[in-house]
């Protein structure tokens, strides 16, 4: 007898290559939605204390800070950074300033090619 079909809980997620050559973890039959995980960090209100922050800011700037962090080491794009900390692109590249970093995200050999190239004649 063949088996009965899979409960979601029973599925297991597999490897799918989508547009733009990143690899995602999908549920069979669900090729166009990456599955969502979530981050939970435990702290308790002598943190929000020390920060003079509510809940809800310190919430939102830790997530900015993961993002910008993850965008300044080059593992995020810039849009993607912005998604996964709730903001629109151009709003999380103007935030970056105010944690001193660059938005030009450029490693110094990178830098160094695009200053040749712009000034060739």
């Amino acid at each position: 007898m063949a088996p009965g079909p899979q409960s979601p809980d029973e599925r297991r997620p597999l490897p799918v290559f989508l547009p733009g050559s990143r690899v995602h973890e999908v549920l069979p039959g669900c090729y166009d939605q990456p599955m969502v995980r979530t981050l939970e960090i435990t702290y308790d209100d002598s943190v929000l204390l020390e920060t003079s922050l509510s809940q809800a800011d310190f919430e939102r700037e830790a997530k900015l800070l993961l993002a910008a962090k993850l965008f300044e080491l080059g593992r995020l794009s810039s849009g993607k950074a912005a998604e996964l900390c709730g903001m629109g692109r151009v709003a999380f590249l103007a935030s970056l300033q105010r944690l001193g970093i660059s938005m030009a995200n450029l490693r110094p050999e990178d830098a160094v090619d695009e200053v040749a190239f712009a000034t060739r004649t």
